[in-house]
């Protein structure tokens, strides 16, 4: 807490201040963290002899990316905190201290590389030399064979000597090389996640010496946790367990020993404040005004730049707000859903995730067999949640199981107001339904005057192989038309129900032990002779 000192204090002892501050440097003790959906708060404590007077404490062993208008520092015994600052520094430690080591040798072995290199040019001016001196001459006298003899000789042995020479420094230049790739490697593998690290600057002002204990918390967005489920049945009509998991994973570049951990669904944020509402404007369309035509009215902009373009209520934020992070329905409140684990907990800065279970919940619902035959001819076994509202669903995947088998893998999420939650527990190929196109000559096109009829006939073959009864929905659909000039007619649906938007075609049937049943249905499609329809 920010505690201001008296005026007088300040402007008298301003200059001493900053004169004779005592420094500290402090690491801070990771104690707890805050998990949450996509970053973590994190808190820590260190406990600090302070003298009279002014000091600046630099609190060390910090995470990386460090949210700068998240910390928070207190400090005990009346402790006032006069400044805050983050900076950023060379991590001094063992790993960065090995690397500084290690890109000296490579520096030191890239000069010697180098070195060798500028003999080898010479040798090779040398050669060149020899090269075009391979003539023996003189102006005064004659020169004997002797003399050329003693000259090739001496020709040769140079040569021989550079060449020598040559592929001697060839050598260590490749020798060098390497070592240079290796300690290039070497250098790449153990390199730390950052060669910086984060310092938490705090100035404070104590009237007489105390040891003063200072809490120091921040946000960073390198930890997470993420919802996942497991969805347990062991037979039908019989409860399900839904348990609920948390997959965390942390790279804050700080190794958590012994902390405790709380999961929250809260995005955290660190600028608060209120929605406001923008005037809505209205008024008539000038003959200048730039708008877009729909039918005999045209639709103009507003006449004020700060209403909206199509005349609705425009909401403005004018900084950051805390929201839920995901959207899970009306069921949850504001404030969102928190799990706070038991026992201390040791996550590595690895970026690995590690699965916790939270809790256990059974939940009851209706099961039945679903089927979309038109895709799938097996049947699939759900189990329909009626008051979902009440388990707190947050978005995650899930994996099934049923009567000790795992069956899948799927994805739990609210389902919208007024629907159930349709969990899907396993494939079932004891109960097949095959679909079948009938009358395919009926099928072809008829005209009449200016229309095209085209009729669809099919027939759904259900078969129950188990010996007691069961429940099924059957789904099939029809077509939506998208324009007037298409119409769906003389739909034959036996007894299903339709769902007009989607085109839906929904049977819900109770079959007796081992029954066979034949649902026949069908429909015509009425178009412009001419047109070209799509999507049949």
């Amino acid at each position: 807490m920010l505690k201001l000192l008296p005026l007088t204090l300040l402007l008298s002892g301003a200059s001493v201040f900053s004169v004779h501050a005592a420094q500290f440097t402090q690491d801070v003790k990771l104690t707890s963290a805050t998990l949450f959906l996509s970053a973590a708060e994190m808190n820590g404590t260190s406990e600090i002899n302070l003298p009279a007077g002014q000091s600046e404490i630099i609190f060390t062993h910090l995470a990386k990316n460090v949210d700068y208008q998240s910390i928070n520092v207190m400090m005990d015994h009346d402790v006032q905190i006069l400044s805050s600052s983050l900076r950023t520094v060379l991590a001094q430690n063992d790993e960065t201290a090995t690397l500084t080591q290690l890109q000296k040798r490579i520096a030191d072995a890239e000069l010697e590389v180098s070195r060798l290199n500028a003999r080898k040019e010479s040798i090779a001016a040398q050669l060149l030399v020899l090269e075009n001196n391979q003539t023996l001459s003189g102006k005064d006298k004659a020169v004997s064979a002797a003399d050329v003899a003693k000259y090739l000789q001496l020709v040769q042995e140079k040569n021989d000597t550079l060449l020598t020479a040559r592929a001697e420094l060839d050598n260590q230049i490749k020798v060098k090389t390497q070592e240079i790739a290796e300690l290039r490697k070497q250098n790449q593998d153990d390199r730390p996640d950052s060669l910086t690290e984060n310092q938490i600057v705090v100035k404070v002002f104590t009237p007489a010496p105390v040891t003063s204990q200072a809490t120091v918390s921040y946000i960073t967005p390198l930890a997470r946790w993420t919802p996942a489920y497991d969805v347990r049945a062991s037979a039908i009509n019989q409860p399900v367990t839904l348990v609920y998991k948390a997959r965390i994973q942390q790279h804050t570049g700080l190794n958590w020993e012994n902390i405790a951990l709380t999961l929250s669904t809260v995005r955290p944020d660190t600028w608060l404040t209120s929605q406001t509402l923008e005037p809505q404007y209205i008024g008539l369309p000038s003959p200048k005004d730039k708008g877009f035509m729909s039918g005999s009215l045209r639709i103009a902009a507003s006449p004020s730049e700060k209403g909206s373009a199509d005349g609705a209520s425009s909401l403005s934020t004018r900084s950051r707000k805390v929201q839920p992070e995901n959207s899970v329905g009306n069921h949850q409140d504001f404030t969102g859903a928190s799990y706070t684990l038991s026992l201390p907990w040791n996550i590595e800065s690895d970026n690995i995730p590690r699965t916790v279970a939270l809790k256990e919940q059974k939940i009851n619902g209706k099961f039945r067999y679903y089927a979309v035959p038109k895709i799938n001819p097996s049947a699939f076994l759900q189990v329909q949640v009626a008051d979902w509202e009440t388990l707190d669903l947050i978005p995650g995947e899930s994996q099934i199981f049923f009567a000790n088998n795992k069956t899948g893998n799927g994805y739990l999420e609210a389902p919208e107001e007024g629907k159930t939650l349709d969990i899907t527990l396993q494939q079932d190929t004891k109960i097949i339904i095959q679909r079948r196109e009938m009358l395919k000559k009926a099928n072809v096109v008829s005209f009449f005057d200016n229309d095209a009829v085209r009729n669809f006939s099919y027939t759904l073959n259900v078969k129950n192989s188990y010996a007691q009864p069961v429940d099924l929905t059957v789904v099939d659909q029809i077509p939506v038309s998208t324009t007037s000039d298409i119409v769906i007619e003389k739909a034959q649906l036996g007894g299903a129900q339709l769902d007009k938007e989607t085109g839906n075609v929904e049977w819900t049937l109770h079959l007796n032990a081992r029954e066979n049943r034949k649902i026949p249905f069908s429909y015509s499609v009425k178009y412009p002779k001419n047109a070209r329809v799509t999507g049949l």
